[in-house]
């Protein structure tokens, strides 16, 4: 009888190691987090997969084996066994079509250019649903057979019965961290924190920072209640290192998170601001662009509950108690996400998202108008709510905007075509409005701290400056500051507005602080973003650079040192001003230089 159980185990344990083996030789083949393959990630990747994988193989075996004995229960005459065999099969059918989804979703986009991901029809989902049980039958027969014959192997059960004792210590052990951190100390007066970005706008195309377009009207009426930021920088020309440098507060040279397949590894995934507030009875969503910007895409753990207009409570990948906080839970999690959206869409309860739909603002599963609906619901709610959305209407280099101001009767025919891009910042204006007016209409505006900025640059360049404006509860700071500022200094600008302490390892500064006018910002640039044609993408000190920003100047480098253009910043208003750039270099290299040591980066 226990080698009948042991073969039900095996079964299941073979039908879900499937996806997962898929999924591994994908990420390992492609640019990924698992590229190159170590001996490190592999272990962790395994582990990870194993604990996954065993606990429910066994609840799913304990199942059947109840229904087995019920069914020699009520019919006795009936000889199939501790379990029926027919019942095996039919589980296993189902698991293993659902986990071949990801695999007929990349053939057929990869073959025909459609998939669920770009397609909406009913008649594909019914097509990809039908392969996938066709398949999954022709599969399930050599699999349990191979499991009945792993089920006799005597030492192939002592190493499952071994393997099933680490994953449910493993468990246990994540459970009762998670259950552990679940301690909320709320704040006796919190303020709401809301951050509103649009993808790449420079503050120079904005009329409220003096731009001859009147592409911010809404913001020019409310400036003398806003804290303007002449001077702001991103810490990273492109959008996934810039919100994590935001949202930790950390350089991207210390968390390695520039551009994707970057994430966030081990005790980095827990250290955000997210986090913090979420240890104080903080709502927190996050509206931003899967994979590029979502959290969840970068490894942030325990960091929000709704992530682009999805509750993680009701998502099984964030539910999933792993106790890796590396490469493997991230792999486990991204295998899980995966499968979950693609049945959720087959069956017609939510439609997959596709990142390149998202970026050229095509995408049917969240658009600017959602986002924005998503801030007003937060704001409807009566919790303190913390809320960071990134609205893509912005971003380049086509632009489809609402409004038709400025481009009206033409047509737009070039990359970044200026009229069309005017009217995409003043469409970023009018949705600014829209939560103004909701903040003001539920009495919320004087108890939110309200942050109005951008990613980075239009064209990913570090030097340029971003708007960066802030209206504080009871308009306690308002005028400019022409310091030089930058993204990182947000969050731990927040802590202080909310009275709470500023962690040890957050490395920008309190702007409610005087701001030193000769400080250097740091801004890492992505410079090879695809792999060559050997799939091979370079070392993270190859493929990226910075860019320290002194003054009224920018100075560039390669991550060994090397210089780079160096030149005036347009638009500066810094009080400290340098003649000559390179004059500064030997200064700015030594900073620099001493921070890539003391990271490990370089030569």
């Amino acid at each position: 009888m226990f080698g009948g159980f042991l073969f039900i185990v095996w079964a299941f344990a073979l039908t879900l190691l499937i996806p997962f083996l898929y999924q591994f030789a994908v990420e390992a083949t492609r640019v990924s987090p698992l590229r190159p393959l170590t001996v490190d990630s592999v272990v962790q990747t395994a582990l990870a997969t194993a604990q996954v994988i065993v606990i429910p193989a066994v609840a799913l075996a304990l199942l059947v084996a109840l229904a087995g004995l019920l069914w020699s229960a009520l019919r006795p005459a009936a000889d199939e066994g501790p379990a029926p065999r027919r019942l095996v099969a039919a589980a296993a059918v189902v698991l293993l079509a659902i986990g071949l989804l990801p695999a007929i979703e990349n053939f057929s986009y990869i073959v025909i250019g459609s998939s669920l991901k770009t397609s909406t029809s009913l008649e594909r989902k019914l097509a990809m649903a039908l392969i996938a049980l066709t398949l999954a039958g022709a599969f399930v027969r050599p699999l349990l057979w191979l499991a009945e014959r792993m089920g006799r192997s005597h030492i192939l059960g002592a190493l499952l019965i071994v393997t099933c004792a680490a994953a449910f210590g493993s468990t246990a052990i994540a459970i009762e961290r998670r259950l552990g951190d679940g301690g909320v100390e709320h704040l006796t007066s919190p303020y709401n924190v809301l951050i509103l970005s649009s993808d790449g706008v420079d503050a120079n195309r904005m009329s409220v920072y003096g731009y001859k377009r009147q592409t911010t009207p809404f913001l020019e009426k409310i400036a003398p209640e806003l804290w303007i930021f002449r001077n702001a920088f991103t810490n990273n020309g492109n959008t996934t290192g810039s919100v994590t440098s935001l949202l930790t507060g950390r350089l991207p040279l210390r968390t390695r998170v520039i551009y994707p397949p970057d994430l966030l590894i081990g005790e980095d995934s827990l250290l955000h601001l997210p986090g913090i507030l979420g240890a104080h009875g903080y709502y927190r969503s996050n509206w931003g662009v899967p994979h590029y910007a979502d959290v969840t895409s970068q490894n942030f753990i325990d960091a929000i509950d709704v992530n682009a207009g999805v509750s993680t409570s009701e998502n099984i990948a964030n539910a999933l108690p792993v106790n890796d906080r590396g490469l493997g839970g991230w792999f486990v999690r991204r295998t899980v996400a995966d499968i979950e959206a693609l049945t959720l869409d087959i069956l017609g309860i939510r439609e997959a998202p596709n990142p390149y739909d998202q970026i050229v603002g095509s995408g049917a599963s969240l658009t600017d108008d959602r986002r924005l609906n998503g801030v007003l619901e937060n704001i409807a709610q009566d919790r303190p709510f913390f809320t960071h959305v990134h609205f893509m209407g912005t971003h380049g280099p086509y632009f489809k905007p609402r409004n038709r101001v400025f481009s009206a009767g033409t047509e737009q025919s070039v990359n970044f075509q200026s009229s069309f891009l005017d009217d995409a910042i003043l469409d970023y204006d009018q949705r600014i409005q829209r939560v103004y007016e909701a903040l003001e209409q539920s009495g919320k505006l004087e108890n939110t701290i309200l942050i109005i900025t951008s990613d980075h640059g239009m064209l990913y360049i570090p030097s340029t400056r971003i708007p960066l404006l802030i209206r504080l509860p009871g308009k306690m700071r308002t005028g400019e500051v022409h310091e030089n500022v930058q993204r990182m200094d947000l969050a731990p600008t927040i802590l202080s507005l909310l009275q709470l302490p500023i962690p040890d390892w957050m490395e920008g500064q309190n702007l409610l602080e005087p701001v030193p006018p000769d400080r250097i910002i740091l801004v890492t640039n992505v410079v090879v973003e695809k792999p060559d044609e050997n799939g091979w993408l370079p070392p993270f000190v190859e493929r990226n650079r910075v860019t320290a920003i002194y003054c009224d100047v920018f100075l560039g480098y390669s991550l060994t040192m090397e210089p780079q253009a160096s030149g005036h910043i347009e638009g500066s208003t810094s009080p400290c001003t340098v003649e000559n750039p390179e004059a500064v270099r030997g200064m700015v290299g030594g900073y620099l230089a001493k921070t890539l040591a003391e990271l490990g980066i370089g030569s």
